[in-house]
């Protein structure tokens, strides 16, 4: 499979705009076999319309106050956590109010769920956490307003989820990173995640990221936000079974689409 290598180039931002004002039934940069870039045969799956992809300014916002966070720290076989807006069960932590959240240690079999009121908004700050979850989602957020998930400067964090999942009932996980509210990744550390399962980082809203280091490996698509995909800014390696980047929403014409303004991509 030929490697696609982008780095901000002019051809590559015009057809990105392009992908901004598309609602299309499945916006995505996808890694086949071409003689044609990667940049336009996305532009050329695009259904033009006029949208508004524009990055608010709290989704570049790194900053937190430590004072007022919780830390919650992995280790092989619990975790440890000081705090309210929480609830600890062996090595599954549970979000249950808004706040600032510090994850770091190492777990082979964890997982973190955020389950706040639909209007909270949650900062997941990682800080040098590798955090695996041997049957489902390793960050999963079932309710919320929108998560952040943000890369402290100089950290190296790892998400990885099983090759199969025990869910039950009406629940679709299928990331290693899995959202049903907005999610933000902006910072300026690195992020490995492993989509073992499927998908690597998945909301069932927007999917914005503003800066780190992201890298992906995934079975099947490695990043999915189900209304849109915007990007400004960051540094990308892309491994994945399917498609690179997408967005999959095909009932509203003003979503479903990818929006990418800055970056440098390998995928």
């Amino acid at each position: 499979m030929r490697s696609h290598i982008f780095r901000r180039p002019a051809a590559f931002i015009a057809a990105a705009a392009v992908l901004a004002a598309s609602g299309c039934a499945e916006a995505s940069l996808v890694n086949k076999n071409s003689d044609s870039s990667t940049a336009a045969k996305a532009a050329s799956v695009a259904k033009i319309t006029t949208v508004s992809a524009g990055i608010e300014p709290e989704d570049i916002e790194v900053g937190y106050e430590q004072t007022d966070s919780v830390s919650i720290t992995f280790s092989e076989n619990s975790a440890d956590a000081a705090g309210n807006g929480l609830t600890v069960e062996g090595t599954k932590v549970t979000i249950t109010a808004a706040g600032t959240y510090l994850l770091s240690g190492s777990c082979p079999d964890g997982q973190v769920i955020v389950d706040a009121d639909k209007d909270a908004q949650v900062k997941l700050v990682m800080n040098g956490l590798e955090l695996s979850c041997s049957d489902n989602s390793a960050i999963l957020v079932t309710k919320a307003d929108k998560v952040f998930i943000l890369l402290e400067e100089g950290s190296v964090n790892t998400v990885s989820d099983g090759e199969s999942y025990s869910v039950t009932g009406d629940d679709n996980q299928d990331g290693a990173i899995f959202s049903k509210a907005d999610v933000t990744i902006n910072g300026r550390g690195t992020l490995n995640v492993n989509g073992n399962y499927k998908h690597g980082v998945v909301s069932k809203d927007d999917l914005v990221i503003t800066g780190g280091t992201v890298n992906v490996t995934s079975a099947s698509s490695a990043l999915v936000g189900k209304d849109c995909v915007k990007i400004s800014d960051g540094t990308f390696d892309i491994s994945s079974g399917t498609d690179g980047i997408k967005s999959t929403n095909s009932e509203e014409a003003e979503k479903g689409y990818v929006s990418i303004s800055g970056g440098s991509f390998k995928i």
